[in-house]
């Protein structure tokens, strides 16, 4: 922002409809042309590339096909733009795949620059991992361009701090003090100094004091704070007969944006491995949905099915479905596509955590999950389905309309490498059509699936550490199909402490045997909450379930 990233600013604070702003960074630059007007907003920007309006978009590490309003017109807008460039340090994301040109940027912690923080403390960004493949820092990828464009005298950068010079030269440029911003002072740093740069807060000349406001004088034109008095407007999208519940989108604690990097992750993963919904009981009650159901969450502009999490915690009235989920990582699970394109007048901020929507149960024919080394299955057969990275292995997490003639056909054609791989077991029960089976190389789990009502199947949490076994025992190998530990062996349950990878049954038990009264005892037992602290929720109610009874 600090370098002229938003739509309605000039580099270095400088404001883009300010005559004199314009004339300013034209000069320092040796620029022809400058705009004289607001750029579009995020959410009208797309609008202006659905409607042919911009026939070239360049987008540099988002993915704006999950993380926007109305997603479904996003990736609609990028398939019928002329050109669209993205770079990333991913290759496989959601707005990658519309992508004509695809550019690969380092990502952060291969990078060398600076960060402000809110306090506008500059420190410096150094790497600590060696860039990746082809991938190459932002600033190289736009240089580059520019002199494929015929700039290249104007893009004569080396380096990071080439740049970071140049941003303070022009922080200072003509700048009597009626600027805040100004690190002028750095314009002369050189390589060296740079690269010793300390964490420093500005304004840096010795006119402007570093807490700027002590003295009540603000930059606006009479030196005064300006308070603009603003008549609160309700939502624009509201509950109806047809969509009678507020839908709120947002994060969840182990997953970040659109989870091109967290789920790659098989600690962050453990938590929350598929999209739900959080629904309050009463609501649960009224619309026929249980705990642990599918549910098809929908309004006009898109649906998601999701796993229905009955909470208290849940206004009634109202739904939450984060906003993570892609089509890498489930068949349905992009809550984007629900949230209206509302903005706000002067920011441009969606109402993300205002759509209405409707929900229903999402019935299928059969429930299941695969566990599995494999990174990669065919799944056309499965009208749900979701994928979670785990400790050496894949958890698809599956539902269907379309039963199989035959479960073991499906299950052996998919897993099994060819019809002479027999270290194979099954287990099928027509009755209820039940079917588990697991596949071994040697005497290591390569492969387990099991299908059937979704009351029916087991647990997963002791199934999965069977995969960071060299070799799993006999007794084991007797166990798996019912996926229930022996009995020499604990589960551990669903994991609850990411940090340390602590089981809800190991909290559990240790708050039952030991007597643990508190979020303190049971971190000294346990270590849990001792580390990133977003496990303390769960730790309390834990700690509440254990005195109840």
């Amino acid at each position: 922002r600090e370098v002229g990233g938003l739509s309605n600013q000039l580099a270095a604070h400088m404001e883009l409809d300010n005559p004199a702003h314009q004339k300013l960074v034209r000069e320092f630059w040796d620029s022809p042309a400058i705009p004289e007007k607001a750029g579009y907003k995020a959410v009208d920007l797309f609008d202006a590339v659905h409607a042919g309006e911009v026939k070239a978009v360049w987008i540099m590490a988002t993915n704006p096909v999950v993380s926007l309003p109305n997603a479904d017109r996003v990736a609609e807008a990028l398939q019928r733009c002329e050109h669209v460039i993205v770079s990333d340090a991913m290759s496989n994301t959601d707005t990658m795949a519309y992508a004509n040109i695809k550019l690969p940027a380092c990502t952060w912690g291969e990078r060398d620059g600076t960060v402000t923080n809110s306090e506008r403390r500059i420190s410096r960004q150094r790497p600590f991992l060696p860039a990746a493949g082809n991938s190459m820092p932002d600033w190289w990828i736009i240089s580059a361009v520019a002199h494929k464009m015929g700039f290249e005298n104007h893009f004569q950068y080396s380096n990071s701090a080439d740049i970071f010079m140049e941003h303070a030269a022009l922080s200072g440029y003509q700048n009597n003090g009626d600027r805040l911003f100004d690190i002028s002072a750095f314009a002369a740093l050189g390589k060296k100094g740079y690269g010793t740069l300390q964490p420093t807060q500005w304004p840096l000349t010795a006119s402007l004091d570093s807490k700027p406001f002590n003295s009540a004088d603000f930059s606006t034109s009479d030196h005064k704070a300006q308070l603009i008095p603003v008549t609160p407007r309700p939502p624009m999208s509201k509950v109806n007969a047809s969509m009678p519940f507020i839908l709120n989108t947002g994060r969840v604690r182990d997953h970040w944006h659109t989870m091109t990097r967290t789920a790659l992750s098989p600690r962050l993963s453990s938590h929350r491995f598929e999209p739900f919904v959080e629904i309050h009981p009463h609501d649960a009650t009224t619309q026929s949905l249980q705990d642990g159901d599918l549910a098809e969450v929908f309004n006009h502009d898109g649906s998601v099915i999701v796993r229905v999490q009955v909470t208290d915690k849940q206004g009634a009235g109202s739904l939450f479905v984060p906003m993570h989920w892609t089509n890498e990582f489930s068949a349905s699970g992009r809550v984007g596509a629900l949230v209206a394109p509302n903005t706000d007048p002067i920011s441009g901020q969606p109402e993300s955590k205002h759509s209405v929507a409707a929900i229903r149960p999402y019935k299928t024919k059969w429930q299941g999950f695969i566990l599995t080394r494999r990174d990669s299955l065919p799944l056309d057969y499965a009208s749900y389905w979701t994928r979670s990275r785990g400790s050496e292995m894949w958890r698809y997490e599956i539902a269907g309309h379309d039963q199989p003639n035959d479960w073991a056909q499906r299950a052996r054609s998919l897993l099994c490498k060819d019809e002479n791989d027999v270290n194979w077991i099954e287990y099928f029960d027509r009755g209820t059509n039940q079917y588990r089976a697991a596949r071994f190389e040697g005497n290591k789990l390569e492969s387990c699936v099991f299908i059937g009502e979704q009351k029916t199947l087991p647990p997963r949490d002791w199934l999965v550490t069977l995969f960071v076994k060299k070799e799993i025992t006999k007794s084991e190998r007797v166990q798996l199909l019912s996926g229930k530990a022996p009995a020499d062996q604990c589960d551990a349950g669903r994991t609850l402490c990411s940090c340390f990878s602590v089981g809800e049954k190991t909290i559990l038990d240790a708050i039952r045997k030991d007597k643990l009264t508190s979020v303190e005892e049971v971190g000294e037992k346990l270590l849990c909450g001792t580390n990133c602290g977003s496990c303390i929720p769960e730790l309390k109610e834990l700690l509440g379930q254990a005195m109840e009874l």
